[in-house]
């Protein structure tokens, strides 16, 4: 199945058994009209699933639960200023719920507003100082301000609260790329493949990494995985692409 970001940390919350059957007609029963919700979800279908949140919200107007449902189904359908304004209820009726607050962080983000997402993950951590997807998500946010040092330290911190997640070591690995640390990108990289071997990210991610290491035929071996993996990759065949002519450079170097 797909792989969640952090930005779907607020989807991620709200998937549960997820009916087997294609959505049909809208349910009246508050039970079936979230099961039904998620359902359209799962399947991109936003604009039924919002007609369901909103239903399911007349019905139980105060429930944390409907707000976050119509607010995943506004964000698919690209209103984020609504998304907002359901999280913003949700967060007023539950304030100390960190999960709620990240994910506005999320979409704080998403529409420009770094600062404020830095400080929605900021109050998340005060409640919860391990919340791994809090720390990734203040990353992604100071990165967007221009702090990398202290992006990539919550980064750090995520990755030890949870060693496995595949986003925030891709993500970390980027970081260690722009610094040179070859080595260290490399490893957090295997780490997602290891894990994943069929992780296109991680594939032309190594494949770069293996390019500047100067090893072109791993770097070819991975961007040619990538490939396999999703042949609709523009990226990976035009990382592939350029790669013979990196190894003529690098020839021109030695000489």
């Amino acid at each position: 199945g797909p792989r969640w970001s952090e930005q779907g940390l607020l989807w991620t919350r709200t998937r549960a058994a997820l009916p087997a059957t294609e959505p049909g007609a809208i349910p009246s029963d508050p039970e079936e009209l979230a099961d039904y919700a998620r359902s359209c979800i799962f399947r991109r279908r936003h604009d039924q699933a919002l007609a369901a949140a909103d239903r399911l919200l007349d019905a139980v107007p105060h429930s944390t639960a409907a707000l976050v449902l119509r607010a995943v189904a506004r964000s698919g359908t690209g209103d984020a200023t609504g998304a907002l304004s359901d999280l913003d209820r949700a967060i007023e009726l539950a304030p100390e719920d960190s999960a709620l607050l990240v994910q506005r962080a999320a979409i704080r983000l998403q529409v420009g507003d770094a600062a404020s997402a830095v400080a929605d993950c900021d109050r998340a951590l005060g409640t919860a100082p391990d919340f791994g997807a809090a720390l990734a998500q203040r990353a992604l946010a100071r990165e967007a301000l221009g702090d990398l040092a202290r992006a990539e330290e919550d980064l750090d911190r995520a990755i030890e609260a949870e060693p496995d997640h595949p986003d925030r070591r891709v993500h970390r690995a980027r970081f260690r790329r722009l610094r040179r640390d070859l080595a260290g990108a490399r490893s957090d990289y295997d780490a997602v493949l290891e894990f994943d071997p069929s992780d296109a990210r991680a594939l032309l991610g190594r494949a770069a990494v293996r390019a500047d290491e100067g090893d072109l035929a791993g770097a070819v071996e991975d961007a040619t995985r990538a490939i396999d993996v999703d042949p609709s990759s523009a990226v990976a065949w035009a990382e592939r692409s350029i790669l013979p002519f990196r190894r003529a450079a690098l020839a021109r170097a030695e000489d």
